[in-house]
This record gives C-alpha cells, structure tokens and sequence, in this order.
C-alpha cells in the first residue's frame, strides 16, 4: 500500500485513517477458543480464566473503545494473519498491532505466527506507521528497518502488561489513544472533558504482552 505523497511524518493523522488490530481475544468466546488452542499462548497464561483476563485487560478495552470508535478509528477484534494482510491494503496511515509476542512470533487469531510470515503480507511500498503494541518485537523490528524500509515502526523494546496499553487511568504518555497522531493535536482536552471524573482502580498484577 502505498500511501499520500506527502510523508506521514509531514502531515497529520487522524483517527479514520487509524485502524486497530487486535490480535489476542477481547471476549469471552474468543479467550476460549485461545485456551483450547494448541497454538496460542497468552490466554493460558490466566489461570484465574476469563475472570482474570476481563478484570486486567477487556474492562479498560471496553473504557476506551467507545470513544476510539467515536472519532472514526477502525477497530478489528480477534484478528488473523489474513485479516491483517487484508488491512494492509486499505490506505491507513497508521496500522496499530494489539498483540502477543513469544519467541520469534505474534499471536493472532488461530495462532501464533512467524516473524517471516508477518514481514511476507506487509507490502513492500507501505510507508505508513505500524505501531507494534507488542513486547519485545526486536526481531521483526530489525526485520522491518532492513526488508520494509519505508515503513515507520512504533514500538517498546520491554515487557508490558495490556493495562499499561490502553488503560484510560493511565499517564496520557501511555494511553493508547495518543498513539493515533504524529504531530500534537487537541484530542486529550476534548476525551478528559468526555471522560469527566474517571474512578482509578488498582489492578491485581498483570499478565504481560
């Protein structure tokens, strides 16, 4: 895909040209399947199941989705490597990957896929934003910066529980939504003024990406 002339770090970005990948389960349905499948991981990682796995990362998810959805960000939950493949295509600006890392894999719907396999269904004219809200990624970072080198790659080179991603009670450096401009605009006045009084609550320890 390859996108406007004008560079994406030149002009800014808004939420409908932002779309959000979800590639570990945000239902209850979909936690299930993960659980029984011989080729996920994260969900297993729960022992207190779903109860656990809601309270730690799907509450803050259905926080912060509404308003997402609200300012026209694209959302696609339980994603799989196709679907992914598919997103690719469409001339987003910024494509956010919401996801599991494990050894040298990104977990999506159906599975834990390959650092190679990822690289192969990203075009080689997307000069875009991929925001690898993953941790650890290095390898497909470096994968990225050699074979895709007019794409822009966002990512943190640690370990991070889903909370820290998209809690709306985090610092505004971490939410999520921040993530959606390059250039500073005035969505945090309007989504505090939207949110109002927003009660903290103290998770239990997390699960990390």
């Amino acid at each position: 895909m390859e996108l406007d002339a004008l560079p994406v770090t030149r002009r800014i970005v808004k939420p409908s040209k932002c779309v959000l990948v979800f590639g570990i389960p945000t239902t209850r349905g979909g936690f299930r399947v993960a659980q029984q499948s011989e080729n996920a991981d994260f969900a297993k990682r729960f022992l207190g199941g779903w109860a656990q796995y809601y309270a730690q990362f799907v509450i803050d998810l259905e926080d912060v989705e509404p308003f997402l959805r609200k300012w026209g960000v694209v959302i696609v939950h339980y994603a799989t490597l196709g679907d992914f493949a598919s997103l690719l295509t469409v001339p987003f600006d910024a494509v956010i990957l919401f996801s599991h890392w494990r050894a040298d894999a990104v977990e999506f719907c159906g599975g834990l896929e390959s650092t190679s396999a990822l690289l192969d269904v990203i075009p080689l004219t997307f000069s875009g934003v991929l925001d690898l809200c993953v941790c650890h990624s290095l390898s497909l970072v470096r994968a990225l910066h050699v074979h895709r080198p007019g794409c822009i790659v966002k990512y943190l080179p640690s370990e991070a529980a889903p909370h820290y991603w998209i809690s709306p009670t985090s610092p505004p450096s971490r939410r999520l939504p921040t993530r959606f401009w390059i250039r500073p605009c005035p969505w945090k006045e309007k989504r505090d003024a939207e949110l109002g009084a927003h009660s903290c609550r103290l998770p239990a320890p997390h699960r990390t990406i």
